[in-house]
């Protein structure tokens, strides 16, 4: 199963998210000797695959399922043995999960300021990796040829003077580089998507939305702006309750499956469709 891992700064609405995504309330929100993640399963509706039914005339369809996990804040000033206790997990998922909290227009700086410092955190996590990955090799190579000969090498500096100049790897690698980088579980090799949590008075205002998460996308990556404790607290309410309160905030659209499609977009997975037939 596919899995996600929900990460950013402390205090910006995690929980929250996976409450919404997976309708489980996590039991554990500190990051302590003890900790495990909650994990919970969300399903992502496909339009393809809805599609595909109504070509087929099925009468249901089942789907993508994916795992999610929620992890607490952390920070260079985290201790190492904390840190041993979540990265292994979170560098098996196959897309983050950032979430950064912007309230205000006046915050979209703040927001893009906390973005860019939990990324800067991603970026010196890996590049303790690559550069220790690139003096053991550097070790091996003694005797037999010269480093800058070396394909492995060569990738492994690249890969070390990317992250010395704040470069995300999944933005800057090939596929092949990518694959070749398997072994190490780079966290800025895997696919990101910022979740930018925003109360109910900002996402009202749609060029005000638009504007803060463009600013995001652009100096940072691909992001997905949504009001979260609104989307939980309608989550809770019946059909035609949650029409007429998305009507009172001024939202026209529902909110939980808008993020679901970036969710299934920013995963950038091929999928394969499956039909039973029965004879």
């Amino acid at each position: 199963m596919l899995g996600i891992a929900i990460v950013g700064p402390e205090g910006t609405g995690k929980s929250l998210l996976f409450e919404l995504l997976t309708g489980t309330a996590p039991q554990e929100r500190t990051l302590s000797d003890t900790f495990t993640p909650p994990v919970g399963t969300v399903s992502l509706p496909d339009s393809r695959l809805e599609s595909l039914q109504q070509i087929l005339k099925r009468p249901k369809y089942v789907p993508l399922a994916v795992e999610v996990k929620d992890y607490p804040g952390f920070t260079s000033g985290t201790p190492s043995r904390l840190l041993n206790r979540i990265l292994p997990e979170i560098k098996q998922a196959d897309l983050l999960l950032m979430v950064v909290q912007g309230f205000s227009v006046a915050e979209a700086e703040r927001v893009l300021k906390a973005t860019r410092a939990f990324g800067d955190e991603l970026l010196i996590l890996d590049l303790a990796i690559a550069e220790n990955a690139l003096k053991k090799h550097q070790q091996r190579l003694r005797g037999t040829k010269k480093p800058e000969q070396d394909a492995r090498y060569k990738l492994l500096s690249r890969v070390a003077e990317l992250l010395e100049a704040s470069k995300l790897l999944h933005n800057e690698l090939t596929t092949d580089e990518k694959k070749q980088l398997r072994d190490l579980a780079l966290l800025t090799l895997k696919n990101q998507l910022i979740v930018i949590n925003v109360d109910e008075e900002v996402y009202a205002k749609e060029e005000l939305r638009e504007g803060i998460s463009a600013l995001i996308s652009e100096e940072v990556g691909t992001s997905h702006i949504i009001p979260v404790k609104l989307a939980v607290e309608f989550a809770e309410l019946g059909d035609e309750e949650r029409d007429e309160f998305r009507q009172l905030y001024g939202i026209n659209e529902p909110l939980v499956p808008p993020l679901k499609r970036s969710i299934l977009k920013a995963l950038d997975h091929i999928v394969f469709y499956l039909s039973l037939i029965h004879i």
